[in-house]
């Protein structure tokens, strides 16, 4: 079944302000994020950055923990912001602290890269590990890097060989 991302924006516009359990009025953080990656992605309306930004940022201000992923990228990238890797990974380390997968494969990258912080190999090997085994598939390909190189982790040929083909089929079947 196809997202229909048109009426899913529109949902969410209509949900930003809803009543809380004591009939009070305020804003919806899962409304929010759906807003700004809308707006960051330009599904369901135009893409803008500055808005994605904005919706994102109010997002995690209330908790949103997939939104701060969203939002690490925004740091990450410019998006609707100015560039800072620090911040970034400040939020990806935020998100994975709280159990975000996501968050686990962010903070892994960067410590693989040195984006936002240090090269650590260790830690980038964890958060790599952490994020596969709890459904990342994205994260294969980073963890297959590390057992291909030893970064971080034994190394370990086979192990790298079978996640890569992990990793090609979960690709071919998108």
């Amino acid at each position: 079944m196809e997202t229909d991302f048109k009426q899913l924006f529109e949902d969410a516009r209509r949900q930003v302000w809803k009543k809380n359990s004591e009939g009070k009025l305020g804003l919806n953080s899962d409304a929010l994020a759906v807003m700004g990656f809308c707006y960051m992605n330009g599904y369901g309306t135009e893409k803008n950055d500055e808005q994605a930004f904005t919706y994102l940022s109010m997002a995690v201000e209330f908790g949103d923990v997939e939104s701060m992923c969203w939002l690490a990228q925004c740091y990450m990238d410019g998006i609707g912001t100015k560039k800072d890797e620090e911040k970034g990974f400040y939020y990806y380390k935020k998100a994975a602290d709280l159990g975000c997968v996501d968050g686990y494969l962010g903070l892994g990258l960067c410590y693989m890269n040195g984006t936002g912080t240090v090269e650590d190999p260790d830690e980038s090997f964890y958060y790599c590990k952490k994020a596969a085994d709890n459904g990342a598939w994205a994260a294969l390909s980073a963890l297959a890097f590390c057992y291909e190189r030893g970064y971080g982790t034994l190394q370990d040929l086979e192990k790298a060989e079978k996640l890569r083909a992990e990793y090609n089929e979960k690709i071919k079947n998108l």
